[in-house]
């Protein structure tokens, strides 16, 4: 390889250093259904939300929905809750449709607990007061993704405005404004970059938006409504289209299982590339040292071409620059050796890339 002077190395630094500032602006992570792992802590569960102070999201997602006797319980699945709850008696799985609706708390409480490996989670569908409760124990805001009204007069008692109204239901934001300058998240999954601004402004004050479409969401569209200023939710997008969002401008990601290093936990530990490393098909490998139970791993990648990136060989994302840019991107993990495969799609140049490796 031809040697640089250092004129050179400095004025390829120096073109470079925009690129990274702009890959330190990230968006805040919000835990869905708080901080479930796959069949160990359940989704919109309590532990879930203890998970979630111990990986440092500021805040959880819960669902919202009434059982037959007007109990406000935290449940996704309220319609048929077979895949979220087991029965108590003998841990069975249930044989019927059940939804939350079709039965009454106490018996909720008496015959069910939530499914998980770990005997120690299979407890009770948790009221949404006692989700709450654990969220102001553990210094956690709750997001409400709910359309039933009582549920926001119940939060803002408790929390003031420090918590956030979720829905896709006009009516309801209307009734979470009208109490509360609370932030509120307007879901809406088509819709153009200047009606959802309208619609915001009529809402007033604190306001985002937040989609499952990920195709609505163009670097345009979210330049639109940041500029206008009002936040841009990611709306649990699978891979790799939120790490898409993240290039695009999204100020929120909510998500099963990204994490972004920007709770202020240090990394225990790093690996790099070496610089100026060509990735030309067969690709390069960055794997920790130890596996972790509670962790997380965050990749850092300079270059430019395209490259296609494997997380833990489960999560694959595609990233592409013309010329030189930066990328960064996380994913939590539960009982695993942190490890992530790059592969070249074309001739890439990779300036830099460093997997930093978190444990909770």
């Amino acid at each position: 390889m031809k040697r640089r002077s250092l004129k050179q190395f400095l004025l390829e630094i120096l073109l470079l250093l925009p690129v990274m500032l702009d890959a330190q602006n990230l968006p805040v992570v919000f835990a869905h259904r708080g901080c479930w792992l796959e069949n160990e802590v359940p989704e919109n569960s309590i532990e879930a939300v203890a998970m979630a102070k111990r990986f440092g999201y500021p805040a959880i997602e819960c669902d919202v929905h009434y059982t037959k006797d007007s109990v406000m319980v935290i449940m996704h699945d309220f319609r048929n809750m077979k895949r979220c709850i087991r029965k108590r008696k003998g841990y069975a799985r249930l044989d019927s449709v059940l939804g939350t609706a079709d039965i009454t708390y106490e018996d909720l409480k008496r015959d069910y607990v939530l499914a998980s490996k770990n005997k120690a989670y299979r407890v009770p569908v948790p009221t949404l007061e006692e989700i709450l409760t654990a969220c102001k124990q553990h210094g956690i805001k709750p997001i409400l993704h709910s359309n039933e009204v009582e549920s926001y007069h119940m939060a803002q008692r408790m929390f003031g405005n420090d918590w956030i109204a979720f829905s896709g239901k006009d009516s309801a934001l209307t009734e979470a404004r009208r109490i509360s300058d609370c932030m509120i998240l307007m879901s809406r999954n088509n819709a153009t970059a200047d009606s959802t601004i309208r619609a915001m402004r009529a809402l007033g004050g604190k306001v985002g938006l937040s989609s499952m479409n990920y195709e609505m969401y163009t670097r345009e569209f979210c330049d639109s409504i940041r500029q206008a200023g009002f936040d841009v939710q990611a709306s649990i997008f699978p891979a790799p289209y939120e790490a898409h969002a993240v290039a695009n401008g999204a100020s929120i990601l909510l998500s099963n299982y990204v994490y972004m290093p920007n709770t202020g936990k240090k990394p225990y530990g790093k690996k790099k590339t070496g610089r100026h490393l060509f990735i030309i098909g067969e690709g390069t490998s960055i794997e920790a040292d130890k596996e972790t139970e509670f962790g997380a791993s965050v990749l850092q990648v300079t270059f430019k071409g395209t490259l296609s990136v494997k997380f833990n060989d489960k999560l694959t994302y595609t990233f592409h620059h013309a010329d030189w840019g930066t990328d960064i991107f996380g994913v939590r993990h539960f009982k695993k050796k942190p490890k992530v495969d790059i592969m070249s799609l074309e001739t890439s140049e990779i300036k830099s890339a460093t997997l930093s490796f978190y444990e909770f």
